[in-house]
């Protein structure tokens, strides 16, 4: 699918650097580079501030930092 984006000059020209490296078109760089970005943001896990006695307090575990504090308390650990 063809389109038109604006994309600073200094990233355009490295990948166009990396295409001519790789052998790949500049579409396919770019692409990939999205494709790698948006499957990274889906795998961040998200954390936000918590209210503990009304004031700010530490940060909310993370999916999988409660998942491993389950899996090492079912261990004894």
């Amino acid at each position: 699918m063809r389109t038109t984006i604006d994309i600073p000059e200094e990233i355009l020209a490295a990948a166009k650097q990396t295409g001519l490296e790789r052998g790949l078109t500049l579409s396919r760089v770019v692409g990939e580079a999205l494709v790698l970005h948006l499957q990274s943001a889906k795998e961040k896990d998200p954390q936000f501030e918590l209210l503990e006695h009304g004031e700010l307090g530490g940060k909310c575990p993370s999916r999988t930092q409660i998942y491993q504090l389950l899996d090492e308390q079912e261990r004894g650990g």
